[in-house]
């Protein structure tokens, strides 16, 4: 998006310039026309821009392009009383970059907060049975969880007979790591 509106206006500055180089007199006789006429098309560019990313938002994850799409909106503000564009891009890097930082931060805090373990994470800490000896020396072993039979290996290389409750402690693959659960 940096690249096309810095084409964008390079464009719009190079055409700007040629009708300057033939009308010079008449914009001295009539004032900065080309600099009101740069302050609008801006506006406008920064507006698009800022709405477009806040649309792409929606299919993307992590609220970076929307934090970025924020700062092209305070931008269209800001190209109101700015018509330069090599200062319009610096405001508007500087802008994302604060925004940016200032916001993800806490944006990915308040996600992580409110996270829900999820497959193997919400395995990890459970209770479950053991269905077939678990013997690390033999790789044999089984546990049950929730109706489904995970092979099983004991963290600490015992033995542990079938029927025993075990807690799942790590995963790999499919393959469960588990320690023998305290007696009540």
């Amino acid at each position: 998006f940096f690249i096309l509106f810095s084409l964008f206006q390079v464009s719009c500055w190079k055409r700007n310039q040629n009708i300057d180089r033939k009308r010079k007199t008449i914009y001295n006789l009539q004032g900065d026309e080309r600099g009101a006429k740069e302050k609008e098309m801006s506006w406008y560019f920064w507006i698009i821009l800022g709405v477009v990313l806040l649309i792409l938002e929606i299919f993307t994850a992590g609220f970076f392009v929307a934090l970025i799409g924020v700062a092209a909106l305070l931008m269209a503000v800001v190209s109101l009383f700015i018509s330069t564009l090599w200062l319009q891009l610096l405001i508007f890097t500087l802008l994302s970059v604060g925004i940016v930082w200032i916001f993800l931060p806490m944006i990915r805090r308040s996600l992580e907060h409110n996270a829900v373990p999820t497959n193997q994470e919400a395995m990890i800490g459970k209770t479950v049975l053991v269905t077939e000896e678990i013997n690390n020396t033999l790789g044999k072993g089984y546990v049950k969880y929730y109706g489904d039979f995970f092979p099983a290996r004991s963290l600490d290389g015992k033995v542990i007979p079938a029927g025993k409750e075990v807690i799942i402690r790590r995963i790999e693959g499919i393959r469960v790591f588990v320690e023998e659960a305290e007696s009540k």
